[in-house]
């Protein structure tokens, strides 16, 4: 049984020889994520800009801008921010054992592995199946948000796993702990407005005491499924580097 306070304890004693490391690559991530995230700003405020008297053939060329940025921004999503998610969370797995090497953060794009598509297609099943039950009713999306909390941390163990899979051990983790996850995340708000005081330049700072919290409690969902023979190490192979 896993506890809050153990969780940040085991996050610190990793952060303390690897502080600098995690802070450079929570910065690549959380810059490159803010891409596609800026892009959606500004396609909502040209939409904004579209009421009142302005010509149609006006409205029809930002309209049509509006549009591509927004699939722009969609693929951008689903191809580069998805996968991304799964090399930061493999690099801060990777990290719990040994100083994990920077290019972790991109390990989803290496050639000759053939785990890209695999991730690209879970990841985006995962963010599909979430915002289908969000459209139906808003507490429905939240629980299914955290019932599939652990996907990309497998993936990131096991990036040739089927998404059904990947769904079901997550479901297993997540049975139970949803609750426990949420109180987790909210332990963490006064970094993370002490992140966004500081110009939202201290979120750089800020964010991997989170992620490394975030790590660890994956290694706690992973022993939980073991302890009840739901998966194994032949299936779940631990981390290394490589």
């Amino acid at each position: 049984m896993w506890t809050r306070e153990q969780i940040k304890t085991n996050a610190k004693s990793v952060m303390a020889r690897s502080y600098w490391m995690m802070v450079g690559v929570s910065a690549i991530y959380t810059t490159l994520v803010g891409l596609f995230g800026s892009s959606s700003s500004f396609s909502s405020s040209l939409e904004n800009s579209l009421s009142g008297d302005v010509p149609p053939e006006i409205v029809l060329i930002i309209a049509t801008f509006v549009l591509i940025l927004s699939v722009v921004g969609i693929i951008f999503s689903v191809f580069v921010t998805n996968p991304l998610e799964v090399g930061k969370d493999r690099f801060y797995m990777c990290t719990r054992l040994q100083q994990a090497p920077f290019g972790e953060l991109f390990c989803a794009f290496k050639s000759g592995k053939g785990y890209y598509l695999n991730i690209v297609k879970t990841q985006f099943l995962r963010r599909l199946y979430i915002g289908l039950w969000s459209l139906l009713f808003i507490i429905p999306g939240i629980v299914k948000s955290y019932e599939y909390y652990m996907v990309p941390y497998i993936l990131a163990e096991n990036p040739n796993i089927s998404s059904s899979r990947a769904f079901e051990l997550s479901r297993i983790m997540t049975n139970g702990e949803k609750w426990n996850i949420f109180v987790l995340e909210l332990s963490f708000i006064g970094w993370q407005l002490l992140g966004i005081i500081a110009c939202c330049i201290g979120s750089y700072f800020v964010n991997p005491y989170l992620e490394a919290s975030f790590a660890e409690l994956y290694e706690a969902m992973r022993a939980k499924v073991f302890d009840m023979g739901a998966s194994d190490e032949g299936e779940l192979c631990n981390f290394w580097l490589g």
